[in-house]
């Protein structure tokens, strides 16, 4: 296929819309009838015009091709956004004149970037996103960061959206009445009443609010790079946690409600057997822990907010953006290793995240990884049941691939290796990533980091006085 151009894809659109605009009545409403909600329309001021199929297809084309074109504007707005803003201006354009059947296609082209790149540049402000999380039960510990990301226990949080919205705000005093209270929210119907049944509604349980603050994207885009980062620090959180207790930590796409399981059984001739079980997220430890959790894991949450920073800039700044986001991508998988409630799909992605911090150096890539975070020898003896560290990261591996892609069956199978140990290992490896990346100062090459840890871990696992 050649490359589509400007042109074509413009013509397509303003004969789209010609098409239906040449219908007569009874042909136009046979037409709206076949496909009915899902008849293919263009919004103006005012109002909407019916096209085509390929017309509509066409206009959200435009807007991707667009967006290709730069580098910046793939940073800034995803390709669903990019196809819907073309549709938007296009409209916009289609009412004020501009696009008619005969249109030079290039003055076309001309005015609809135009139009594009004014409504990308609208979007300079900041945009700040708050999602309810489980973090700890003790909320006395104060806010606090991992890189971009604010947590706040949620009346600290009511006080942060009065400074963001400069004024005294009364769905704020609703809220924090309900929430000091325990009190159910107001049934009022002004707006503000509304909000606070909304935000109460979205918290329930939830003791923490995460905020992060995105600039220059399209809306779109910033809750794509709000929703990642936060969920990444939440994660990132977990890391240093053993499996059972980072499970408690719950953010954007997690079930933040306490949620009922019940299982019933028969035995012939036996009475009916019922087992209950319930999904309640708390993280509470020793008096004390929240406050040594924190204190113990500062020096991590620096690291890991330098890895998480370019996840919410438009242009990262640093010298290694793709180490750091390799050891995102990373996480990421872990993290959706340790929410798997199927092992052997667990297996695999565990090893997905060893894999992707190795940039995809197979098992090979892991063992001399896993050498130089651990700081031993492929031949080591690595687990207490005598397997070297080489044959850890093989059967890690061969997990991955053969689970992963079919070769060995899965379903009600003894696992390959243990899940426990394939998390712990890659939880160090992730943690000991993270910090050496951290103390880094060469260039953003992965051999050249790989090198450089050697001398880098001995500083780190240097007893403190």
């Amino acid at each position: 296929m050649g490359c589509i151009s400007y042109a074509d894809l413009i013509n397509r659109a303003i004969c789209g819309v010609a098409q239906t605009e040449e219908m007569s009545e009874a042909d136009l409403k046979e037409y709206i009838c076949k496909d009915g909600p899902n008849t293919p329309t263009i919004s103006v001021p005012g109002g909407f015009v019916f096209t085509t199929a390929d017309g509509l297809a066409a206009i959200h084309e435009l807007g991707r091709l667009w967006r290709s074109e730069s580098a910046d504007r793939k940073r800034r707005l995803n390709s669903e956004r990019a196809a819907i803003l073309a549709a938007e201006v296009f409209g916009e354009a289609l009412a004020a004149g501009a696009f008619k059947t005969g249109t030079d296609p290039r003055e076309a082209k001309k005015k609809l970037r135009r139009r594009l790149e004014d409504r990308l540049a609208a979007v300079e402000h900041d945009v700040v996103h708050t999602f309810p999380c489980h973090i700890l039960d003790d909320t006395s510990i104060g806010e606090f960061d991992v890189g971009p990301v604010r947590f706040w226990p949620r009346l600290v949080w009511l006080d942060y959206a009065e400074r963001i919205e400069g004024r005294k705000a009364d769905w704020v005093k609703y809220l924090r009445e309900a929430w000091t209270k325990n009190v159910a929210p107001p049934e009022g119907k002004t707006l503000h009443e509304c909000y606070v049944r909304i935000i109460h509604s979205g918290f329930g349980f939830c003791k923490w609010a995460a905020t992060v603050t995105i600039s220059g994207n399209d809306i779109g885009r910033s809750k794509e790079r709000a929703h990642t980062a936060t969920r990444l620090a939440v994660d990132a959180l977990g890391v240093v946690l053993n499996r059972r207790d980072a499970l408690n930590l719950r953010g954007p796409g997690d079930e933040l409600r306490p949620r009922a399981a019940v299982t019933i059984m028969h035995v012939p001739k036996k009475s009916i057997s019922l087992g209950q079980s319930l999904d309640l997220p708390r993280l509470g430890g020793r008096p004390g822990f929240a406050k040594s959790y924190l204190d113990d894991t500062k020096a991590y949450r620096d690291a890991t907010g330098k890895a998480i920073d370019p996840i919410v800039a438009v242009k990262p700044s640093g010298s290694i953006p793709r180490l750091r986001q390799t050891w995102c991508d990373a996480l990421f998988w872990f993290g959706e290793a340790r929410r798997d409630p199927t092992d052997f799909m667990a297996l695999v992605r565990y090893g997905m995240s060893l894999d992707v911090l190795t940039q995809a150096r197979q098992e090979r890539g892991i063992t001399c990884l896993l050498a130089a975070l651990f700081g031993m020898r492929p031949n080591d003896t690595f687990l207490t049941d005598g397997k070297t560290l080489a044959k850890a990261a093989e059967r890690i591996y061969n997990a991955r691939s053969q689970l992963g892609h079919g070769g060995r069956p899965a379903l009600l199978e003894d696992l390959p290796f243990s899940r426990a140990s394939t998390d712990m290992i890659a939880a160090l490896a992730l943690q000991r990533y993270v910090m050496c990346l951290s103390h880094y100062t060469g260039t953003d090459c992965y051999e050249k980091f790989l090198g450089a840890i050697p001398e880098i871990l001995p500083r780190l696992l240097k007893p403190t006085g």
